[in-house]
């Protein structure tokens, strides 16, 4: 009896598990929100970044023109206690005298609209 067709190799079944799990995370995604599904998974990205890299973060942001993240994006930021970090957007450490931070907006009507709501949480 000729079983050649019967055979499962070891490629499909890989196949057919990372297509389950990419469905999973996309059913996810839609029905709690992207932004949900990003805070939960953790092993991504860093707890907190130093001062350093949150300044170089926020002048790149600035020098893209992306008010909104610059106005409105909270980042977990390292500036005396390593255990405790702050989550600040760049203009509120521009606003405590961060001077390394050369780009400068008046956020105001950015803070008013959904965007930005959304990202404050």
């Amino acid at each position: 009896m000729n079983k050649r067709g019967a055979e499962t190799t070891i490629g499909t079944i890989v196949v057919v598990i990372l297509a389950v799990v990419v469905l999973a995370v996309v059913i996810y995604g839609f029905s709690t929100g992207w932004n949900n599904l990003w805070e939960r998974i953790k092993f991504f990205t860093p707890a907190a970044e130093s001062i350093d890299a949150v300044i170089t973060k926020c002048n790149t942001n600035g020098l893209a023109q992306l008010d909104t993240v610059f106005c409105c994006e909270k980042k977990s930021v390292i500036i005396s206690d390593p255990k405790n970090p702050e989550k600040k957007t760049c203009k509120e450490l521009k606003s405590e005298g961060y001077t390394r931070i050369t780009y400068d907006i008046d956020c105001t009507d950015i803070l008013e609209t959904q965007a930005c709501k959304t990202m404050l949480g």
